[in-house]
């Protein structure tokens, strides 16, 4: 919305400018002069704000397709074209979270909130970088910002709000606020696809095993994307895997993980499905990538103390369920 109302700004101007000079050129004896002038500055102004928006508007798109790399690279771009816009940063900061990467997405987002106090996709973002980071109440309080700086015209935010709720108590173990909140966003807006995977994770983590497969299966008719198709993926696997039907759930956990590779929680689940199917030596190789790649992601700690269990190195074991147990962590696998 913020991008919307500069772009709305810039363009309004030369337009006004080129009726000024209409005006002025009907009073003189020469208005095709003043005429071709006011063409000419449009022309010119469009050109200028081309250039400046043209960053941004590669990084949303790169975001929106997935090629999140790719993405933060336009959004640098676009900070040196708009270093006062509050846009890439928010856009940059949804990227880092896709990629698991939460003091940056943080960092991006209290710029934002800097050039854009009110801003509520950055409230939200900062929500999830807070969730990544385990602070549960710091996301929890940023998601209530958001909800309440959010237009009730803006029903995809709207369901993103409460999506994100969904989220943050799936993690704090209140299931059914969880799905009541996943609920409440998908009857805003029923493609919201964060909501239909984190409802699916609940549903598993309730053993309404049924319920969460119609809700990945669901998920399946919406525009493509190789992270949520990855994590959707990844979600079944659990689901096959609390069913017991360890070869369907190590198919599902090795295509999420060739979908979106370098995903923590992708990776996380493939590792707990090896350990089921008692490859251990190649789950610690996964689980030990996706804490490399995301030293908060405290279900990685889990699996591993539980693996080390396993493989009887019970100090390592103890190290791991420590750090887990501080980043609050709730097992259901």
């Amino acid at each position: 919305m913020q991008l919307f109302k500069s772009g709305l700004r810039y363009i309004l101007f030369p337009f006004i400018i080129c009726l000024i000079l209409s005006f002025f050129g009907g009073l003189t004896n020469h208005p095709e002069l003043f005429g071709l002038t006011g063409i000419i500055f449009v022309i010119a102004c469009f050109a200028w704000i081309s250039d400046q928006f043209l960053p941004l508007h590669r990084a949303v798109q790169s975001c929106n397709s997935g090629d999140y790399a790719k993405s933060i690279e336009w959004c640098d771009k676009a900070i040196i074209k708009l270093p006062n816009h509050p846009d890439p940063f928010i856009t940059a900061a949804a990227c880092y979270i896709a990629l698991s990467q939460p003091e940056k997405a943080m960092d991006s987002c209290n710029k934002a909130l800097s050039f854009s106090p009110n801003n509520a996709v950055a409230y939200l973002n900062r929500s999830m970088a807070n969730l990544q980071l385990n602070k549960l109440e710091q996301a929890l309080e940023d998601c209530t910002i958001a909800l309440r700086n959010t237009n009730k015209r803006f029903i995809l935010l709207l369901a993103h709000c409460y999506g994100a709720y969904g989220c943050i108590y799936a993690r704090l173990g209140d299931i059914e606020k969880a799905i009541e909140n996943c609920n409440t966003a998908l009857s805003i807006y029923p493609k919201c696809q964060a909501a239909l995977i984190t409802r699916a994770h609940c549903f598993c983590v309730s053993k309404r095993f049924d319920d969460a497969l119609i809700d990945l299966k669901t998920n399946e008719g919406f525009a493509p994307n190789a992270r949520s198709d990855g994590l959707a993926l990844s979600n079944r696997a659990r689901i096959h895997l609390k069913m017991r039907n360890i070869d369907i759930a190590l198919k599902d956990a090795k295509k999420a993980n060739e979908l979106f590779p370098d995903c923590p929680p992708i990776i996380a689940t493939l590792a707990k499905v090896l350990i089921c199917d008692q490859q251990y030596n190649e789950a610690l190789i996964h689980l030990s990538k996706a804490i490399e790649l995301d030293t908060y992601y405290a279900e990685a700690y889990w699996f591993r103390y539980e693996l080390y269990e396993l493989m009887g190195q019970h100090d390592k074991g103890e190290a791991d369920k420590e750090i887990a147990l501080g980043y609050r962590y709730i097992p259901y696998l």
